[in-house]
């Protein structure tokens, strides 16, 4: 969220190349994390940690810039796929996130807006061919 919400503060383009993608609250994830040491197991479980939520590039770009007051300028095309992951293992070993996704894109235009610090080391979430 925050790499889009930067590029419409900055005046770029939002890339359209990755359409779909779900995310989680970093907070939530760093529970999850700590709490997953009292599950672990030999075979290993594997368990995706990610929002239940889905949500179109497109759309939480038009979330985010409304927020901003800022309009989108979109770049590319919509792919007809998308690198979505399935958290339900997780959701059902540790419950739903606390903080939806609705909450997440108001936070993350509050914290643009008010100047919130940021390590400059952008996600790449439009990046397809695996290159970051």
């Amino acid at each position: 969220l925050y790499d889009i919400a930067s590029k419409l503060v900055d005046g770029k383009p939002v890339g359209l190349g990755n359409a779909l993608f779900n995310c989680v609250w970093q907070g939530w994830a760093n529970e999850v994390a700590v709490r997953a040491l009292l599950h672990t197991s030999s075979p290993v479980r594997i368990m995706n940690v990610t929002g239940p939520e889905t949500i179109s590039t497109r759309k939480a770009a038009e979330i985010l810039g409304g927020y901003l007051g800022k309009r989108p300028v979109f770049e590319g095309t919509e792919a007809s796929s998308a690198y979505l992951s399935d958290a339900s293992a997780a959701f059902e070993t540790f419950g739903y996130p606390n903080i939806s996704l609705a909450t997440l894109l108001k936070w993350q235009a509050e914290w643009i807006s008010d100047g919130g610090r940021s390590l400059g080391k952008p996600t790449h979430f439009e990046e397809r061919g695996g290159s970051y």
